[in-house]
């Protein structure tokens, strides 16, 4: 059986605090509205949570498959 990693636990709950705090309470708004969220978007960015798959000499962050899917999920 296979654990995360001490930084994917981390990555995982520092994403996990900014959907609880941002997208969460707004889902139905943003869903009825039809509108993309770019003060989410802006939010992620700064949080570096954003540039998962992008390798880090091209600017990204370079996460693993695991990061990734622990950002799809949250």
């Amino acid at each position: 059986m296979w654990r995360l990693t001490d930084d994917q636990r981390d990555f995982r709950e520092r994403l996990r605090s900014v959907v609880l705090q941002e997208i969460r309470p707004r889902v139905l708004e943003i869903d009825e509205n039809c509108e993309y969220p770019h003060d989410i978007h802006r939010r992620l960015a700064g949080e570096g949570l954003l540039g998962l798959a992008v390798p880090r000499e091209d600017g990204g962050r370079g996460e693993t498959e695991v990061s990734f899917c622990a950002f799809v999920e949250e």
